[in-house]
């Protein structure tokens, strides 16, 4: 697992964020970092593997391969630092690239006859720019501020974990799916508390020839969390959220043109005993929210869903937090 910075508050890595069996290196000459992995994921699905059982002449039957298509995952990025110190304005700027492939392959339908599955291709290019410090390095604050932007194209615009949808005619994603991703996450400590913000924006396109897609369009979501110090490690806070999206095409169940969106409002209270930033740990939340569904959030589940029928959902819950090996959110 290879990444870089997040949008916290939606556990998002817009960026980097590569989960193969791999490796990778890293260095740094005065203020340029660079780095660069590759690596392979496969899934267990019959997109890239499926197995099926054949005549054996001494077992009577035994199980063989007929698909193996390991998804291959290529990254470099390049890092230019302006380091001040902890108590100035301290900030960097990161380039990233991909390249991404499936070889080709043979599969078995549900009817026992092959489908060929072509070769596959993706790429990505993206940028960060990042701002932090501004406190001396004794108050334990963490403030800091990331913007992102990503464009992708092919297979590098479904996440490496998930079998890519929405295929041309020729089943491949590559050129016609893509991806666009804009980010934004920020927290600022204070004496008197801290605040968490997280922004994102995606324009997501699939390769079939389908320009009224539902799963086509725009969405975004944006989410901030102010909290409140008022004694030693416990605080008083709210999270409010909003999110929407855009299809292209209309609710597969009412076949109507409908913009998905929820609204919420999270009071909590925490109890962060090492520290007041908001990205110390360990921490313990209770936490009520009520989320507002609108009319095309509803139309996104099952007719027979008894769900569709609540536009007001309310959750009362107790969560505990604690990283291992975390980053350290310049």
């Amino acid at each position: 697992m290879y990444r870089g910075d997040d949008l916290y508050l939606f556990d998002y890595w817009p960026l980097d964020d590569q989960n193969t069996v791999g490796a990778g290196a890293i260095t740094r000459k005065g203020a340029v970092e660079v780095a660069a992995h590759a690596g392979v994921n496969r899934l267990l699905d019959d997109y890239q593997f499926q197995e099926r059982d054949v005549a054996d002449p001494e077992l009577g039957a035994t199980t063989v391969t007929q698909l193996d298509r390991q998804r291959m995952v290529g990254s470099a990025s390049a890092t230019y630092y302006v380091d001040a110190g902890p108590s100035d304005l301290n900030a960097k700027v990161k380039l990233h690239a991909e390249l991404q492939g499936l070889p080709s392959g043979t599969r078995l339908r549900d009817d026992a006859t092959p489908e060929a599955l072509p070769r596959d291709w993706g790429t990505t290019l993206g940028a960060q720019v990042g701002v932090w410090g501004m406190a001396p390095e004794s108050d334990g604050y963490r403030r800091h501020a990331n913007l992102f932007a990503r464009w992708s194209r092919g297979l590098a615009a479904f996440d490496e974990l998930a079998p890519p949808f929405g295929f041309d005619t020729t089943l491949r994603t590559y050129p016609r799916a893509s991806e666009l991703v804009f980010g934004l996450g920020a927290n600022w400590d204070d004496r008197w508390g801290h605040v968490l913000f997280a922004a994102y924006g995606r324009r997501f396109v699939d390769a079939d020839p389908n320009v009224r897609d539902i799963d086509d369009g725009w969405e975004y979501a944006v989410d901030v969390r102010p909290m409140a110090h008022v004694h030693e490690g416990l605080f008083v806070g709210v999270d409010l959220a909003y999110q929407a999206r855009f299809p292209r095409g209309l609710m597969p169940s009412t076949q109507v043109a409908a913009d998905p969106a929820v609204v919420s409002f999270a009071p909590m209270l925490a109890f962060s005993p090492m520290g007041r930033s908001g990205y110390d740990r360990p921490q313990l939340r209770l936490v009520y929210r009520v989320a507002k569904l609108s009319d095309g959030a509803l139309a996104l589940y099952a007719e027979d869903d008894p769900r569709r029928a609540h536009p007001t959902v309310h959750y009362l819950g107790a969560q505990a937090e604690w990283w291992f090996n975390s980053n350290s959110y310049r």
